[in-house]
């Protein structure tokens, strides 16, 4: 999925991608995605372009909150893992970091009801940023 990020950019498109990557953002499968500059102690070691739009979240600078509700969808509990004792963050927003310009933001919202109950085992994940758009 990288390489078809990469290919987008090359041929001059602004590109974001969300969703449910199974993954936590420090863990290091996720390091040729996430940018450098995100060099904290709880994610540190990253090689690639990406920024996620939570990672800045003051309750787990480098990672973010958590993404995912209280069990899974076999009804089993999620407990919370550490660095930050919450449970794990893995569905993110990613934006190429030289098209942001100015802040961005992420945040996890409630699990939806609408549908007369929890409809996801998943938080609702939204993001703000102002991108760039290649010329």
């Amino acid at each position: 999925m990288l390489g078809h990020l990469q290919d987008f950019y090359g041929a001059g498109d602004t590109v974001l991608i969300g969703g449910d990557f199974n993954a936590r953002p420090q863990y290091g499968r996720l390091d040729t995605w996430c940018a450098p500059s995100l060099d904290v102690p709880n994610n540190g070691g990253n090689t690639g372009q990406h920024r996620e739009l939570d990672d800045l979240e003051p309750a787990c600078p480098g990672i973010g909150e958590s993404t995912v509700g209280e069990v899974n969808g076999k009804g089993e509990k999620i407990s919370p893992v550490p660095p930050c004792g919450q449970r794990p963050e893995i569905d993110l927003l990613l934006v190429r970091e030289s098209a942001i310009v100015g802040s961005s933001s992420g945040d996890a919202l409630e699990i939806s009801t609408a549908c007369g109950g929890p409809c996801s085992g998943h938080r609702i994940t939204v993001g703000t940023v102002s991108v760039r758009v290649q010329p």
